[in-house]
């Protein structure tokens, strides 16, 4: 890895690149290798090589937590480079498949769902989230779920909601 920085610090990112592959290719599980490689194939290489790099990481991934962190770097990739939120949202489902409670996956399906006006899939998103959600996050899920409740359900749901809100 040592020399790989060396390469791309030298304006040789292409030889780089190669030898964090052969590298990657050698310890797979290795977190540390497949970050430094993205770094350069962020400036060097497409999203599309990137996602694709990624996906070969996972098929090599042992264990949950790295598995998610390859998830993540996959939704990210999806969601902002390729604009792609359909898979985006398949694959921050997964991650929470992973990990229930993670955080930024909630968050970018939230997002993900607002902007394609998907109320239902919002509202459940939301709904799924509340449980694991204490103080002034539960009461944040709460005052949206009013709004999203009052285009979905109609004034008796979001009135449900709107009192389980004043009770946190």
């Amino acid at each position: 890895a040592l020399v790989a920085d060396a390469l791309a610090e030298n304006g040789e990112p292409a030889r780089a690149i190669e030898l964090l592959r052969r590298a990657l290719a050698e310890e797979p599980s290795s977190p540390e290798l497949l970050g430094r490689l993205d770094d350069l194939l962020a400036s060097e290489a497409s999203p599309t090589d990137r996602l694709a790099l990624y996906a070969d990481a996972l098929e090599r991934a042992v264990g949950g937590e790295r598995r998610r962190d390859i998830l993540v770097r996959m939704a990210q990739l999806l969601q902002r480079d390729l604009g792609q939120p359909t898979r985006a949202i398949a694959v921050w489902q997964e991650v929470l498949a992973l990990d229930e409670t993670h955080l930024g996956a909630h968050q970018a399906l939230l997002s993900l769902y607002s902007e394609q006006g998907a109320d239902d899939a919002l509202k459940g998103e939301l709904v799924r989230a509340l449980p694991f959600a204490t103080g002034e996050r539960s009461k944040k899920l709460l005052d949206r779920l009013v709004e999203v409740s009052l285009r979905c359900d109609g004034p008796s749901m979001a009135l449900d909601y709107s009192l389980q809100s004043h009770e946190v």
